[in-house]
């Protein structure tokens, strides 16, 4: 699969006047993969979406992070939580979809560190008695 850059350097250097063994050169691209680009008018994503085992439980995540705000919940807490209600997918298509919600709260991280007050650090230096 090519991403849409090579997809559109392959026209306008085929447009430019570049023959498809020079475009499959400077491209890094077999032969076959150029010819079968130049045909196609627009580029084609296979990409088919799929609904997610975490759908279901997506309401419930949103509402239990906004119920511990600032703070963050971790998500193990909240994967044996829907794990208990029905949830059969890993842990790390949680994480990712907690992930992308801290991005929806953007005052989350700020938040986190404003109560918190700086301890200060002392050091001491033990000496050797005589």
């Amino acid at each position: 699969m090519i991403t849409l850059e090579e997809f559109n350097m392959i026209h306008s250097l085929h447009k430019h006047g570049k023959s498809i063994n020079e475009i499959a050169k400077t491209t890094g691209l077999n032969k076959r993969t150029v010819m079968r680009r130049l045909k196609e008018k627009e580029l084609k994503s296979k990409k088919i979406s799929r609904p997610s085992k975490l759908d279901k439980f997506r309401a419930y995540i949103e509402k239990r992070v906004k119920e511990v705000l600032p703070k963050r919940i971790p998500s193990t807490v909240i994967f044996s939580e829907i794990k208990e209600l029905g949830y059969t997918g890993k842990i790390r298509i949680l994480q990712e979809y907690i992930s992308k919600v801290f991005k929806i709260f953007p005052f989350l991280k700020k938040s986190l560190f404003r109560d918190s007050k700086r301890i200060p650090d002392f050091r001491y230096r033990w000496i050797g008695l005589p």
